[in-house]
């Protein structure tokens, strides 16, 4: 019923995102033998305001505690899935997994070594939905 009426959800002011669980933002977190900053970089994109946001990590099949460390985070937050690549995909192949994954309309990359600031979200939510193909922060 929902896609029978196109355009009636916007007309009451409902999000089609919210009704579908879809989140605005996907934060893709690639990882490879990041257990010297992940922790870090989870808490980061966790410290962001909304539910409209998913946090991805992918795991290129870490042999350290990587994983140990993105699934212990995941029982905490509810908007984090955690993937475990069966064979290693690369950086490359990593990346293109995470964004294969997003459910996001928005795709932002959090590098296992590198951490948002907290306001982020808050920051960049505005330019979202317009018709700006991608935005540039520093």
């Amino acid at each position: 019923m929902l896609f029978e009426f196109p355009g009636f959800y916007d007309f009451v002011g409902i999000q089609l995102s919210i009704i579908m669980n879809t989140p605005l933002v996907s934060i893709c977190i690639p990882t490879f033998n990041g257990e010297k900053f992940l922790s870090n970089a989870l808490l980061s994109a966790s410290a962001q305001v909304g539910d409209d946001i998913e946090i991805i990590i992918s795991d290129d099949c870490s042999s350290d505690r990587s994983l140990e460390i993105a699934l212990k985070h995941a029982e905490k937050d509810p908007r984090v899935r955690v993937l475990h690549a069966k064979y290693n995909r690369g950086l490359v192949g990593n990346f293109n997994y995470c964004i294969a994954e997003a459910r996001g309309e928005w795709i932002k990359f959090l590098l296992q070594d590198d951490v948002l600031s907290s306001s982020y979200m808050a920051r960049v939510s505005p330019y979202l939905g317009g018709i700006c193909p991608f935005i540039v922060t520093r």
